[in-house]
């Protein structure tokens, strides 16, 4: 099966594979790649690529998701800026004129929907949209109906992405394979964000947020790897062979 990241502009990070356990410097504990509790990586941080996005994403883990399986520290690792990981029910008030919330709920409208004017935005630091802040919800999707709950949520307008096919490895048996992980969901927001705010034949994506798969896609190939290593092929671990108990990251 081919390399679903090959045309992306992903910086290399083959200097992962030499990467040993090691004792992560703000908590002491020993980690493997990236410390999940600290959100920081255990190697060298100059070698991991740092972006800009296009608007602040507040990510709401549920207190029973465990981090060693998520993809959330990732984001706030490779956009510190921009992303802030949050604990439910700790969930700060929002302004409901400027957050959306990523969720593929009933009510839930396509991005395009929340932009004044296409036709204006061909700048990116002219942002003519109506919101400044992402809520995304980190959880099975049992767990999220109770996030959903929310007070801080309840007027919160819901937004959703065009379909795109997960790559992600760790799948709930009853989830079709449009169900994104959390970095995934983050990067095909970006994307599409891009997309609306430029001319797509002056300015097509040049690749900007492609590094937010950074960490993503090195797991996918050490996935791959663990899959072929236990004589099975990649083709039937792609099609939903559950892999839900190993963790590269622990």
């Amino acid at each position: 099966m081919e390399n679903p990241f090959s045309s992306l502009k992903i910086d290399d990070s083959s200097f992962l594979h030499d990467q040993e356990r090691q004792y992560c410097q703000c908590c002491g504990k020993s980690r493997m790649y990236l410390c999940y509790t600290c959100n920081v990586p255990v190697h060298d941080s100059l070698k991991t690529p740092k972006l800009k996005l296009p608007c602040q994403f507040d990510i709401i883990k549920h207190p029973r998701e465990y981090m060693g399986k998520s993809t959330s520290p990732q984001a706030v690792i490779l956009a510190p800026e921009e992303c802030t990981l949050h604990t439910y029910p700790k969930i700060p008030l929002y302004d409901s004129n400027k957050t959306l919330l990523l969720y593929p709920g009933q009510e839930a409208k396509p991005l395009s929907f929340f932009f004044i004017d296409k036709a204006k935005n061909i700048d990116p630091d002219n942002n003519d949209s109506s919101f400044n802040r992402v809520v995304v919800i980190d959880a099975t999707w049992r767990q999220a109906q109770s996030i959903l709950k929310h007070k801080a949520l309840n007027e919160l307008q819901m937004v959703k992405l065009s379909e795109h096919r997960t790559n992600y490895w760790r799948f709930h048996k009853d989830n079709p394979s449009t169900c994104l992980s959390t970095i995934e969901a983050i990067y095909y927001f970006c994307v599409e964000h891009f997309q609306l705010t430029h001319d797509p034949l002056n300015t097509p994506y040049d690749g900007r947020y492609d590094n937010l798969l950074f960490y993503f896609a090195f797991f996918h190939q050490k996935m791959r790897e663990l899959v072929q290593t236990k004589g099975k092929s990649f083709q039937a671990f792609m099609a939903r062979e559950s892999l839900s108990d190993v963790s590269i990251t622990k």
